[in-house]
């Protein structure tokens, strides 16, 4: 039996206004049930780049294969790979879309539906917002006595042993 990848896309946004619609989450939602999509918006101040993204992604494929899935939804299951938590109330605080979030990740799981949540949601792609950045490590609690002896290039590969630490079992 061939197994299914998940696919999805991802992008950086900012809202074309000053800040984000305080109906931003219910508007998304309200657009996947309709659409029969799930999707995630997450605060891309939690997120370390693409990498960061994919191999999350990768790690929820898995969980679901494996029938090892920690959430029900595949769009919570990324939220917990993102954070690296285990509970899902903290990966919503590091992560949740709050009042104080400028620019958000969007993943939409299935093919060329991308666009179309963007136009809907009255967002401007910027996948600059989703690089990794000293901010963005410090954040994620990256920045041990490790971070420091890596150069300064590399420490945005950390997130990758944070996702691999948090798939072994405690």
């Amino acid at each position: 039996m061939k197994r299914q990848r998940l696919s999805a896309e991802f992008a950086g946004a900012r809202p074309r206004a000053r800040q984000l619609p305080a109906d931003l989450l219910e508007r998304a939602l309200a657009w996947g049930r309709e659409q029969h999509v799930d999707l995630q918006l997450v605060d891309a101040r939690g997120i370390c780049g693409p990498l960061h993204l994919r191999a999350a992604l990768l790690h929820t494929e898995r969980a679901f294969a494996r029938k090892r899935n920690r959430a029900n939804s595949r769009a919570t299951e990324l939220l917990l790979w993102l954070s690296g938590e285990r509970q899902i109330h903290r990966a919503i605080a590091q992560l949740g879309v709050k009042r104080s979030t400028r620019t958000i990740g969007v993943i939409c799981f299935g093919r060329r539906r991308l666009p179309a949540l963007l136009r809907h949601l009255d967002l401007v792609r910027d996948d600059t917002v989703l690089e990794p950045t000293p901010e963005k490590l410090r954040r994620l609690k990256l920045t041990a006595r490790g971070a420091r002896s890596l150069p300064r290039v590399l420490r945005p590969l950390l997130i990758l042993e944070r996702l691999a630490l948090a798939e072994v079992p405690q």
